[in-house]
């Protein structure tokens, strides 16, 4: 399957503004979180969030599992100072704003 890191904007940006403070140049310091998770654990994770709501469970991924890798974000942790968020925290607080604002409606 189709597998990817994710990292809360407000922890991206909590690294990039540490980083400039401490004029840190040419390092290469992970902003995200440290485990992969796939397409249909996103969309399974948003429909139990929001069981009200239609979410496609069906898979468009791959069929074949792919080998999952653990990203090392412990520099931004360490040495930056990054807070990371929970992936169930970003996606319903994101899909709550969304919601707020209007621009995701339910289907009839």
């Amino acid at each position: 399957g189709i597998n990817a890191e994710y990292g809360d904007v407000r922890a991206v940006s909590q690294g990039h503004i540490k980083a400039l403070e401490l004029e840190k140049p040419n390092q290469r310091i992970i902003v995200s979180n440290p485990d992969e998770t796939s397409l249909i654990d996103l969309a399974k994770m948003i429909k139990n969030l929001f069981p009200d709501w239609p979410v496609s469970l069906q898979a468009s991924e791959n069929p074949k599992p792919s080998q999952k890798n653990i990203v090392d974000n412990s520099r931004a942790r360490e040495v930056l100072g990054v807070q990371f968020y929970e992936l169930e925290t970003t996606l319903k607080e994101m899909f709550d704003e969304l919601i707020n604002l209007g621009l995701v409606k339910k289907s009839q």
